[in-house]
């Protein structure tokens, strides 16, 4: 794109964004707009031999140290027009500095005015992530509300489904203690180039039984029939040919001061094998259990979590249970809950992530994992955290010398700034184990580490 065109476009996107916040600002009395605006700033100093600003594993021979930093601006934005109905938006901007300017990669001077750009000397790049954009609509005088359009979804399984933003509609219905969820996610379309498409169909149902104890039910599917296309040959490379089925449980239930939750899920259905260009036939599930209890001046986390594997994936039917791709084929379901910095993604994570295990499928050799946590406050502006996690691969599919992943070693400590701010130095430490034996041309990869630091501030 030529300079002068990039720079139009470029004031013609910020001129339409301003002139829609300003009609919302310069709404008639009539309307009685209610404007809510919030804002959240997060920075990551990183000094790693496996973080370096990509995603998934990165194991390697002899890495070198990287120091990155990333950040990221999160714009919330909510008009309530009136008490049934509110609209909802959601924008980043994140970049890691020194990479991008002027719409310009900075390695190869190319134009690349990509997501997550614009860190770079001069900056001046179009980075601005949509997030959400729905509006939230309730019947008057009614138990039943609606979400409709481009919203984030959490599953009611710690993410080992889906955790991601889609375009949908959800209706939500409160009877007492009862709470209903129906809804429906467009995942893929193109419309104008093609007639298939990739969706989600959810049904959660919660129910409180009484003060210690709540459990809850859902059916999710997920059915996709899209493909990838090489546009120069005009041949499909890969395509996902599925229709999965969900059935889950989950728990939660106190214990005078502990606190005991779990799930278990079942996966069946069937999805089309790239490799052996085969439809097979999947029979899956995936299961929980965790807990916090109070033990003397902290509380402590226990966590275990079964994702089940596939020795064989290429022959005969699927017994990999795995959550929801997007078209690229990388994973929008993670495993968060347990504090890891290595093994599994952090929840502090913005643009790097870089893990051991990117998702609990893990390339169709599932994972058995335990993790152990430990909270200490100090006083009210400083706590403590120590965390040690234990992996191994469910199936061993890989025809490596052992299953055993690794074991993590982090901890954290965290000061409170103030009401809003907040500052966190980590530290983590990953002992591979035998599963990655000669995994690199017949050689060991180093064990990762990572240290971090972080600075937080919300509005």
């Amino acid at each position: 794109m030529h300079e002068v065109e990039r720079r139009m476009k470029q004031k013609l996107a910020l001129t339409v964004v301003a002139a829609a916040v300003a009609l919302f600002a310069a709404a008639p009395p009539t309307l009685a707009v209610e404007h809510d605006f919030h804002f959240a700033y997060n920075a990551r100093a990183i000094v790693s031999n496996f973080d370096d600003g990509g995603c998934g594993p990165n194991f390697q021979l002899n890495p070198r140290t990287n120091r990155l930093v990333e950040q990221r601006g999160r714009f919330n934005y909510g008009g309530r027009i009136s008490n049934e109905l509110k609209l909802v938006t959601q924008f980043d901007v994140a970049f890691l500095w020194g990479d991008g300017f002027y719409g310009k990669d900075s390695l190869t001077l190319e134009e690349n005015a990509d997501r997550n750009k614009g860190g770079g000397l001069a900056a001046d790049t179009v980075n601005l992530k949509t997030d959400a954009l729905y509006v939230d609509y309730s019947l008057p005088a009614k138990p039943l509300s609606f979400k409709i359009g481009l919203q984030p979804f959490h599953d009611a399984y710690k993410a080992t489904v889906l955790l991601g933003k889609a375009a949908g509609l959800v209706a939500t219905h409160n009877a007492g203690d009862l709470q209903s969820q129906l809804g429906w996610f467009l995942l893929q379309a193109v419309p104008e180039k093609t007639r298939r498409s990739g969706n989600f169909i959810v049904l959660d149902e919660k129910y409180k039984v009484n003060d210690t104890l709540r459990v809850g039910g859902s059916y999710y599917a997920w059915q996709s029939d899209w493909e990838i296309r090489n546009v120069a040959g005009d041949t499909v490379t890969r395509q996902d040919g599925l229709l999965l089925h969900y059935l889950g449980v989950n728990a939660e239930a106190n214990f005078g001061p502990a606190v005991v939750d779990g799930f278990f899920i079942y996966q069946n259905g069937t999805k089309f094998n790239n490799n052996t260009q085969t439809k097979q036939h999947v029979n899956a599930f995936a299961a929980n259990v965790s807990g916090r209890v109070p033990v003397g001046p902290g509380t402590l986390r226990t966590t275990f979590l079964y994702n089940s594997g596939d020795a064989a994936p290429n022959k005969g039917g699927r017994n990999d249970f795995t959550g929801v791709v997007n078209a690229d084929g990388m994973p929008e379901n993670y495993f968060y809950y347990p504090e890891m910095l290595l093994l599994f993604i952090n929840k502090y994570a913005i643009i790097d992530n870089r893990n051991v295990i990117h998702s609990p499928n893990n390339d169709g050799a599932g994972v058995i994992a335990g993790f152990i946590g430990y909270d200490h406050k100090l006083s009210d502006d400083l706590s403590v955290s120590a965390n040690v996690g234990l992996a191994a691969v469910a199936k061993n599919n890989a025809d490596r010398p052992g299953d055993y992943i690794g074991t993590e070693l982090n901890g954290e400590v965290a000061y409170k700034i103030n009401g809003n701010a907040n500052l966190r130095l980590q530290g983590g430490y990953v002992y591979l184990g035998d599963y990655f034996k000669g995994s690199i041309n017949g050689k060991t990869p180093e064990n990762p580490y990572t240290t971090r630091v972080l600075l937080d501030f919300y509005y």
